[in-house]
């Protein structure tokens, strides 16, 4: 069976992973039993700097 990886090898596809998984995480929170501590943790970071570190060129 092949493997699927669900984060992409390719950096250039990161940040739109990372906007998306932030997108979608507090709609899945109550199913996850997350807490809204680790809600706002997953979420937190993930548009605002790790998307733009992960597209820079740098």
């Amino acid at each position: 069976m092949h493997r699927q990886p669900y984060y992409p090898r390719q950096m250039g596809e990161r940040a739109e992973w990372h906007t998306n998984f932030a997108t979608k995480l507090p709609g899945y929170a109550t199913d996850l039993s997350l807490t809204q501590a680790e809600e706002d943790n997953g979420v937190a970071p993930s548009p605002s700097w790790i998307g733009q570190v992960i597209s820079s060129p740098n």
